[in-house]
């Protein structure tokens, strides 16, 4: 059979070959029966059922289905009805042996949606943090702490980034365990470095790092600038480096620079100007590589605007124009923006 190919965020993705008659008969017995034990457990959601029968109902099909959202809410009124059962009914320790052995069973519920049926299962991940949230914490002023093990958590998100480092529903429930822990930005620097070192092409990794920089430290942005332009000489294609790198030239100058003001600092304006000449140096091993020169053009924008000067650039608008029309060639296809650009400098 004949098997389709297509690309997201540039990766292969093969559709599924064609399916036999009897395994689409198979299948049809199977969806039958889910289908009838759907209606039974909505049946049951209607009645306002919360037994333990009803319960383990919406454990069945939501091992099956994790994107069935109604069970999940279903499921959630029960969860909560058991809680509050369980703090009325119980002695102290055996409320928090109850709720313990409650969220385990709902942490390892949602692990297993995630890891055997959808990573991406908007359901599942927002369960596992309404579980954190809700029965995470003991809030009682005598015996308050966590109840969930948010370094297990951690080391779980770990776990599935490295299976899918693009995974924004692993990044975002990453986020909120790390506010509810506590934790020093420096440690979640660390950690997109490994991250980084293992793949350069990791856009979200370069994107977190973005929201834990000190932006006002210049020190810090050449620092920056320095990592990310050993990622670029290593793999001078990569995208995600490129862009990465433009984001930090454009908080290098825009600290000091006032939108209305055309002045920048020494120390930043000679950061400028070893970038150029980084891209120069690439270009000199990579003569056609296109985001080499995209990013000179900016710096080149950026020189232009704080009349920033190099000593190898005589002119920087003429050097700019020049790098249009070059760009126009290596990259035809945004030709259109190219010649914005040259309209721009001329201005």
């Amino acid at each position: 059979n004949r098997v389709s190919v297509w690309k997201m965020h540039g990766r292969k993705r093969a559709a599924r070959a064609a399916v036999s008659k009897e395994d689409l008969d198979i299948q049809r017995e199977k969806f039958g029966k889910l289908r009838k034990l759907s209606e039974i457990a909505l049946q049951c959601y209607k009645a306002k059922d919360y037994s333990e029968k009803s319960f383990n109902l919406t454990t069945k099909l939501l091992s099956i289905n994790p994107d069935f959202h109604t069970l999940w809410n279903y499921r959630r009124i029960i969860l909560k009805k058991t809680f509050s059962e369980a703090l009325q009914h119980s002695e102290v320790d055996n409320q928090e042996a109850q709720i313990k052995n409650l969220i385990e069973a709902e942490l390892k519920l949602t692990a297993d949606c995630i890891a055997n049926r959808n990573p991406k299962s908007y359901s599942s991940w927002y369960h596992r943090r309404w579980i954190v949230e809700h029965f995470g914490r003991n809030s009682d002023s005598k015996n308050n702490h966590q109840r969930a093990d948010l370094k297990s958590e951690l080391a779980l998100c770990t776990k599935f980034l490295s299976l899918d480092e693009r995974n924004f529903h692993c990044w975002n429930y990453r986020s909120f365990i790390l506010k509810e822990k506590g934790f020093e930005p420096s440690d979640e620097i660390d950690f997109t470095n490994s991250l980084i070192e293992r793949n350069f092409s990791n856009y979200s990794a370069w994107h977190r790092r973005t929201l834990f920089l000190d932006t006002n430290n210049i020190e810090t942005l050449k620092g920056e600038l320095e990592f990310v332009s050993n990622a670029i000489f290593t793999e001078p294609a990569d995208q995600s480096c490129w862009i990465y790198h433009r984001w930090l030239i454009s908080r290098v100058v825009s600290v000091d620079a006032n939108p209305s003001s055309y002045t920048i600092t020494e120390d930043r304006a000679t950061a400028i100007r070893e970038q150029f000449i980084m891209c120069q140096e690439l270009l000199e091993l990579e003569a056609n590589s296109k985001w080499a020169m995209f990013a000179q053009l900016f710096l080149l924008q950026v020189m232009v605007r704080f009349g920033i000067q190099v000593e190898t650039v005589i002119e920087p608008r003429t050097e700019a124009k020049n790098l249009c029309l070059k760009l126009k060639d290596v990259d035809p296809l945004h030709s259109n923006y190219y010649d914005f650009v040259n309209e721009q400098i001329a201005l």
